[in-house]
């Protein structure tokens, strides 16, 4: 071997030397030599050490990395397209940002790793312990348990508030650097319960990949060390070994900010083609011998805004055709307001706050084209459908798994009415558990 590298941990600070006398012991009998050593600064070695640790001779010594960022590095969250997700006695989320930000949300700590790397992390504290407290009361079987668990269980509780918090930290991060493009948990905890890390993936709204290094946080300043003295080029140079992918399912694939912006919805608004259609447009002879144009709508979109209305929430549609079979839909639905043939939004989007007395940061838009992006930037949560333009995802805060004509509409009521607590007395209503 060429070289050796470990880091002391950091609440054996007063017996570190008897710590580096024992890792001195085992490279000297094994004649290795030891490139560098993180957690012990240069200016604490003594002449009475070099004399004592002969093997550490040509060693280069760093101070120790801060709190959390082993375990980044060591997951492969070396740059913020990455968070890492760490479950163990010291829970956080982290990435590793290239610059010092400005302003940082409440919670989220930054700490320098060397002159080119910032630390931005947020602890999850309790989420090690409340695992624990939940294997202990299931008596080990906490993958079966979870797997088969109501979701109101009143034994789930500290689990879900610590999955909640989880979100939390995914959201406050995200402020900061923006989202990820994945995120890599780490953990034996994880590992062993695939049901929780199910469960966390869906607190986040974001997919979790599951990182198998046994140790992240030695391996993490294994890597910067070597990086440090020249022996790899960058920390990418050796990736990650990663498992399995996780990916949210249910109403949770809305992330904690989200939800709380969709408990707080009073009006839902939407375009009609490619919303409530599927965009395509039906001329059919009328008996004056006309041809009139007729749209096909779906019938789950159909129940589910009536559920809105059971509950007050108002809907309202705003499109850019002219169309009686709009009107009949919307009477059907029991929708409160219908403007069409206005591609212009704005001004009635102002009408309709006014009429209302609704405010736009209490309604919700789903829209599909250009001309709704304008609505979207305007009030507190939009939707793009799955056939939505590019753009259109881009502006959107969040985009649908269905397609305009295909759901979309039934996919936003469902997650409006779970957001505010109303989806329970709905399936209790048809008798559903």
């Amino acid at each position: 071997m060429d070289g050796y590298s470990a880091q002391l941990p950091h609440h054996i600070d007063t017996a570190a030397a008897d710590c580096l006398d024992e890792m001195h012991r085992f490279v000297a009998a094994d004649r290795l030599s030891v490139a560098a050593i993180v957690g012990y600064e240069a200016s604490r070695v003594t002449p009475e050490d070099r004399t004592a640790w002969p093997a550490f001779h040509n060693t280069q010594w760093f101070a120790a990395l801060p709190e959390g960022a082993g375990v980044a590095l060591g997951c492969g969250a070396v740059n913020t397209s990455k968070f890492a997700l760490e479950v163990s006695s010291a829970s956080m989320m982290a990435t590793v940002a290239a610059s010092k930000p400005q302003t940082l949300p409440e919670g989220v700590t930054c700490a320098p790793i060397d002159e080119k790397r910032w630390l931005i992390s947020c602890p999850v504290p309790e989420a090690g312990a409340v695992y624990a407290a939940l294997k202990k009361l299931v008596k080990g079987r906490v993958e079966a348990y979870l797997e088969s668990a109501s979701a109101n269980d009143d034994r789930l509780g500290p689990l879900n508030a610590a999955n909640r918090h989880f979100g939390a930290a995914y959201d406050a991060l995200a402020r900061v650097t923006g989202k990820p493009a994945e995120t890599v948990g780490c953990g034996a905890s994880l590992l062993k319960s695939p049901a929780w890390a199910q469960k966390i993936a869906d607190a986040l709204g974001a997919s979790i990949t599951l990182c198998t290094e046994p140790e992240p946080a030695a391996r993490g300043a294994a890597l910067w060390t070597l990086e440090r003295i020249g022996a790899i080029g960058s920390l990418e140079a050796l990736a990650a070994s990663t498992a399995n992918i996780f990916n949210p399912v249910g109403k949770k694939s809305m992330n904690h900010e989200l939800l709380e912006r969709a408990s707080r919805i009073r009006l839902l608004l939407m375009d009609v083609d490619g919303v409530l259609t599927d965009a395509k447009l039906y001329n059919v002879p009328g008996p004056d011998g006309k041809m009139w144009e007729t749209k096909g709508f779906d019938a789950q979109d159909g129940i589910a805004l009536q559920w809105m209305n059971w509950y007050g929430i108002q809907t309202g549609v705003i499109s850019g055709r002219v169309s009686p079979a709009t009107e009949e839909r919307a009477r059907q639905v029991k929708m409160t307001y219908v403007y069409q043939g206005h591609i212009e939004k704005i001004p009635i989007l102002e009408e309709i706050c006014a009429k209302s007395g609704i405010p736009a940061d209490q309604i919700a838009y789903i829209g599909d084209d250009l001309t709704d992006v304008v609505i979207m930037r305007r009030v507190l949560l939009g939707f793009a459908t799955a056939n939505a333009r590019p753009e259109v995802k881009k502006a959107a805060h969040m985009v649908l798994a269905a397609a305009g004509g295909s759901g979309a509409v039934r996919e936003v009521c469902e997650l409006l009415l779970q957001a505010q607590g109303k989806w329970p007395e709905i399936l209790k209503k048809y008798e559903i558990e």
